[in-house]
């Protein structure tokens, strides 16, 4: 098992996370009752944003931990360590360069 599905199947995160999901549909209420679709429609961008980068870190993990002759190997989890280290810079570079402008 690598380390994001150990990350979400801990148990103090996996009691975290649908309350930060309700948190989350609550602030893009808000916003959109607040200040328009405008904002709404930035945040669905940022949302989208990092959607698309952990899809993308899970298909190169995928493709890193895959062996011919077993299904899943964990001889190269530094490897998977470090795309998720660039995925994540990535996205936070990405995201924060659209907000800006």
């Amino acid at each position: 098992m690598n380390n994001t599905k150990k990350f979400i199947r801990s148990r103090r995160i996996s009691s975290i996370l649908p309350w930060l999901g309700i948190l989350g549909v609550l602030i893009l209420v808000f916003s959109l009752i607040m200040h328009g679709f405008l904002l709404f429609f930035t945040e669905l961008g940022f949302i989208a944003n990092f959607y698309y980068f952990i899809d993308e870190y899970n298909w190169v993990a995928d493709r890193i931990m895959f062996d011919r002759e077993l299904l899943i190997t964990h001889a190269r989890d530094k490897m998977v360590y470090l795309a998720m280290t660039i995925s994540t810079v990535l996205a936070l570079i990405n995201t924060a360069t659209r907000g800006a402008s």
